[in-house]
């Protein structure tokens, strides 16, 4: 420890200890945050910044769809069907399972979607 006699100055906080980041991160970074806080607009918006989704992300954003607007929802559950099985080539009972849990989904009463 130091004595405070002479030529004692006492260490003055680095600046570099005390920045905050400004940045808000990246797109996917945004559309993840969104989705957890069932934020569609922002969802949308990192979205459109990203230019395209991948299939678990475009999976993801159908959730905030089904509370918000149901029609949107339809459509974007049958592209997703869409892309699943030409990304995937998934056997006829898994596109059954993934089309069964959408209707699923939009059958839910509006108090278990939020």
């Amino acid at each position: 420890m130091r004595s405070e006699g002479r030529g004692y100055r006492p260490k003055e906080p680095s600046p570099q200890r005390h920045t905050t980041m400004t940045s808000q991160g990246t797109a996917h970074g945004r559309f993840q945050r969104a989705i957890a806080s069932r934020n569609l607009l922002n969802a949308e918006t990192a979205a459109r910044e990203m230019g395209g989704l991948s299939l678990a992300d475009a999976l993801a954003l159908c959730e905030p769809l089904a509370a918000t607007d149901p029609k949107r929802f339809e459509r974007a559950a049958l592209r997703w069907l869409q892309r699943f099985i030409d990304e995937r080539l998934p056997p006829l009972a898994e596109v059954a399972l993934a089309a069964s849990a959408f209707s699923r989904v939009a059958a839910w009463p509006e108090s278990c979607r939020r």
